[in-house]
């Protein structure tokens, strides 16, 4: 930073938009130019650069997890991962914002959206000057390898590994008595719910004020615990910038003597409990395929985002053993009709 500048202006870590694309190439360009020079041959670093460009970006940014950090409209580096490939794609700061954390934080966002996803470990393919930086963050070096540029020039490159990416969907295990199976001594109807049982990783989209939706990702654990007589499932959301949004557990049991489910939701963020599928509201319900319950506003919400006679319905349908989908919707006080606020895809990984 320039001394002469004062005090450092507040950074923003987002989500990339097509708008941002000329200032990442710009800024890109720069960083290899200036970071990368003594490591790489001017002809290298000329080729490298060569095959960038602004189109280039905005695909990227319609296919991958694209960050940008942003200070008070100045782009000041940016990170890339390709969740489905489970690897970060690139990590870059601006020449001249080096040395103020930018680094670390864009680092953490994408591990974040990563483990938010359900991946548990994040590969790379550091540039040599690089390396140094993901050790100290935890990246073992795999050994030497060689990263394709976009122009077809093959660029040196240390091939480095993530082992212990939290997941963020790991609470359950940790809850005393977690077992893998049902108890043969629970009722057979909580096996409704045995769909949930696993690792997941997750697509929400949450409607907006404007009536627009944002999409986040998100990770689902499901156990079975307390001897195998309740199932319960973790759940961690992030946003755009790679920040945990909703956090919490999810508990699921049967009560044979009253011949009904209790449903109970732990928010970790608000501290609070929230009862699910309460009698007063019909229980839980199932037509069709799908499971639906009625739960009131949660502790909080009412009145800051929902007049405190809102009701949710959430349903669970398109049950399949790979996939399922999740929806919430409201009824507003004095309303008749219902209104889709909150939508979930869950897809199974495999163990």
């Amino acid at each position: 930073m320039n001394a002469a500048a004062g005090a450092a202006a507040p950074i923003a870590i987002r989500k990339a938009t097509p708008e941002d694309a000329p200032a990442i190439f710009a800024l890109h360009e720069a960083s290899i130019r200036a970071a990368c020079a003594g490591h790489y041959t001017p002809d290298q670093i000329d080729a490298w650069t060569g095959g960038l460009g602004v189109e280039r970006y905005r695909e990227a940014m319609r296919r991958l997890e694209f960050l940008v950090a942003d200070e008070v409209g100045r782009i000041a580096g940016f990170s890339v991962v390709d969740v489905a490939a489970g690897e970060l794609h690139a990590l870059y700061v601006a020449p001249g914002s080096a040395g103020r954390g930018l680094g670390r934080a864009l680092l953490g966002a994408a591990e974040r959206i990563a483990a938010a996803w359900g991946l548990r470990t994040l590969r790379l393919k550091s540039t040599l000057n690089a390396e140094g930086f993901y050790a100290r963050r935890g990246y073992v070096r795999l050994g030497e390898g060689v990263n394709r540029g976009p122009t077809g020039v093959e660029l040196p490159c240390i091939d480095m590994l993530r082992p212990d990416l939290a997941t963020g969907a790991g609470d359950a295990a940790a809850i005393p008595g977690v077992q893998e199976g049902p108890s043969p001594a629970a009722p057979a109807v909580l096996s409704l719910f045995a769909f949930l049982v696993g690792r997941f990783h997750c697509e929400t989209k949450v409607k907006r004020p404007d009536g627009g939706f944002d999409t986040c990702a998100a990770a689902r654990h499901g156990r079975y615990i307390l001897g195998g007589r309740a199932i319960a499932d973790s759940w961690r959301q992030v946003g755009a910038d790679g920040g945990v949004t909703q956090h919490g557990l999810n508990i699921r049991a049967y009560d044979a003597a009253r011949g009904a489910f209790v449903l109970r939701w732990f928010d970790a963020l608000a501290a609070t409990w929230l009862d699910l599928g309460p009698e007063d509201l019909g229980g839980v319900t199932v037509a069709a395929g799908a499971i639906s319950y009625l739960h009131r506003v949660p502790p909080g919400a009412a009145d800051r985002l929902f007049p405190k006679e809102t009701l949710f319905r959430n349903t669970f349908h398109d049950i399949t053993p790979a996939r399922f989908l999740w929806r919430a919707e409201i009824a507003r006080a004095g309303g008749g009709t219902w209104e889709e606020v909150q939508t979930i895809t869950s897809w199974r990984m495999n163990e």
